[in-house]
C-alpha cells in the first residue's frame, strides 16, 4: 500500500469511522478499504463535496496515541472545510 503523510492546517472531516485494534492495524485497514470500495462508500463520500482540498479520499488515524493505545479509530473520509488562518 502506498501512502503519504502530510500536514495541513486544521480541517473538518466527513467520513466513516471504524474502531481497530492497534496490533491488527496492518491487516485490518486494507480490509476496511476493500469493504468501502465494495459497498460504494468512496463514491458516496466523493459525491458530497467534489471540489475540496486536500483532494481525494483520506485515511485518518485518530485516538490511537501513535500505537500506545490498544485501539484507535480509522476514518475513511474527505475534508469538509480547511482553515485558511
Amino acid at each position: 500500500m502506498k501512502y503519504q503523510i502530510k500536514e495541513y492546517p486544521a480541517f473538518k472531516v466527513m467520513g466513516y469511522k471504524t474502531k481497530v485494534l492497534t496490533s491488527n492495524a496492518f491487516t485490518e485497514i486494507p480490509k476496511i478499504w476493500e469493504k468501502a470500495q465494495e459497498e460504494g462508500l468512496i463514491e458516496k463520500i466523493l459525491a458530497q463535496h467534489p471540489n475540496n482540498c486536500p483532494a481525494g479520499i483520506l485515511g485518518i488515524v485518530s485516538d490511537g496515541q501513535w500505537g500506545a493505545n490498544e485501539e484507535m479509530n480509522y476514518i475513511i473520509g474527505m475534508t469538509r472545510e480547511v482553515d485558511t488562518m
